[in-house]
């Protein structure tokens, strides 16, 4: 059982990420130079997706 302060850190967090995961994302540079790290940051934010609609 989670408190409702523990679910308010953990979608805070979420967020947080998946901003964090877009910005790195859109970054042009970033995804032709390096698709082992984009692809990792793709399962991320599939994996937190799930997490947060596992609420």
């Amino acid at each position: 059982m989670h408190s409702p302060q523990v679910n308010e850190n953990k979608c805070k967090f979420v967020v947080s990420a998946l901003v964090l995961v877009n910005i790195i994302l859109g970054n042009e540079l970033l995804s032709t130079n390096y698709n082992f790290i984009r692809t990792s940051l793709l399962t991320l934010q599939m994996y937190l997706h799930k997490l947060a609609s596992n609420e």
